[in-house]
């Protein structure tokens, strides 16, 4: 599939192997077609875990070219840096282009534009758009409202996440 430059679905069947058998050659696999995909953050943390892995004579002579393509992707992906507060919001989801999201505070991002959507209970929705840089930090702020009882004399308060 590489060879015929069916990148896109050389990924999802290198995703589909790795669940069912983790392999080394697998995942170094996957974070090539990850990158020629344009999935750089996903193609990033691929060969973060391939050169984390314990090497076989079979793998070593692609730990220099994963070496260099992480090299060269620390500088193609941008960071997101998420703080949630002022306090924890307590059932916190977080959804980024319409996928769920861990809440670490810092992550590897695609470049381009972006959408996170955070949701708590008792809070309406919050939503942020940015647009992520190459090799540049992202800090999108939003704020949730909470949700209150039409007896509430402003009938809103803010909780910002």
């Amino acid at each position: 599939l590489q060879l015929q430059g069916r990148w896109d679905e050389a990924r999802s069947r290198y995703a589909a192997s790795l669940k069912l058998r983790p392999a080394p050659l697998t995942r170094y696999s996957l974070g090539v077609a990850q990158r020629e995909t344009g999935h750089l953050a996903d193609a990033l943390a691929s060969f973060r875990l391939f050169l984390a892995e314990t090497q076989s004579t079979v793998t070593l002579p692609y730990v220099p070219p994963a070496q260099t393509a992480l090299a060269e992707l620390r500088m193609e992906v941008g960071r997101l840096a998420l703080v949630v507060g002022p306090r924890p919001m307590e059932g916190l989801t977080l959804t980024l282009d319409g996928e769920a999201m861990e809440q670490a505070p810092l992550r590897d991002i695609d470049p381009g534009a972006h959408e996170i959507i955070a949701r708590a209970p008792g809070f309406q929705e919050g939503s942020a758009r940015f647009v992520a840089r190459a090799a540049a930090l992202s800090s999108p702020w939003f704020c949730c409202r909470r949700r209150t009882s039409p007896s509430t004399a402003d009938g809103i308060r803010t909780a910002c996440a």
